[in-house]
């Protein structure tokens, strides 16, 4: 599908959404959005951010846990949590 034609429009004629996606990273790469995920649903869940944090955590256990929680937005009683489990996966395997 070749959506390029996108670009001759005024950009408020978008829906909303678009709008702000396109806002974020320009109508090029949400052209490129568009046609390579035609018709699929995409839901961003949070659930593989916090399995990337723990990662993150654990990769990065060397720092104050204040710096980790502020860096990435989360209670330092998280932080703690993590830590106090062992690593995912990933990492054991990451560090071999």
């Amino acid at each position: 599908m070749n959506l390029k034609w996108l670009r001759d429009l005024d950009e408020n004629l978008l829906e909303e959404e678009h709008k702000e996606i396109c806002s974020l990273i320009g109508i090029d790469n949400f052209i490129k959005i568009y046609e390579k995920f035609n018709r699929v649903s995409i839901y961003l869940s949070t659930k593989s951010l916090s399995r990337l944090k723990k990662i993150y955590i654990h990769q990065h256990s060397h720092l104050p846990v204040k710096k980790l929680a502020r860096k990435l937005e989360a209670s330092e009683r998280f932080v703690y949590q993590v830590l106090d489990d062992p690593p995912p996966v990933e990492i054991t395997h990451y560090n071999k």
